[in-house]
């Protein structure tokens, strides 16, 4: 479904594309881990990497309607930088990452187009992560900053 909205409303700017890619791998992945029979840990954690998307949602929601001072929008934002870290940087990057690395010797053809995908789906959590973390930072420092006084 999320597919679907990415096309939608492509516009080109590096996240869209970012976006397209991590969807068109997925699909890759999901039909892999189907047709090949790859193990349930790999389903698993890519599985609960989709605990932050509702909160992505509902962050795009606040977006439109230009909600971004109300107290649900900012602690829609804190989980999904904690979500983000837990799942998707702890799970899938390092998690998957040990993984593939303690089988590297024994990583068969087979399995290299999944690893192909992991790698990519991994660079794109990091750069998602990193911009995410960013603004997380900036909006935290922003919330504990004195007010700024207006010039008379």
């Amino acid at each position: 479904m999320d597919l679907i909205w990415v096309v939608l409303y492509f516009n080109g700017k590096p996240d869209d594309i970012g976006f397209l890619v991590h969807h068109i791998a997925i699909v890759i992945v999901w039909t892999l881990m189907l047709t090949r029979g790859f193990g349930h840990t790999f389903a698993l954690v890519c599985m609960l990497c989709e605990f932050t998307q509702p909160f992505l949602g509902f962050k795009w929601l606040g977006d439109q309607f230009q909600q971004r001072s109300h107290p649900l929008y900012i602690l829609n934002g804190l989980t999904i930088f904690f979500g983000w870290w837990i799942f998707r940087i702890g799970g899938y990057v390092s998690f998957l990452g040990y993984k593939f690395a303690s089988n590297a010797s024994a990583i068969s053809e087979r399995e290299v187009p999944a690893l192909v995908c992991w790698i990519a789906g991994a660079l794109l959590q990091l750069w998602w992560g990193q911009k995410i973390t960013s603004a997380t930072v900036k909006g935290v420092a922003a919330a504990f900053s004195p007010p700024k006084k207006e010039k008379a």
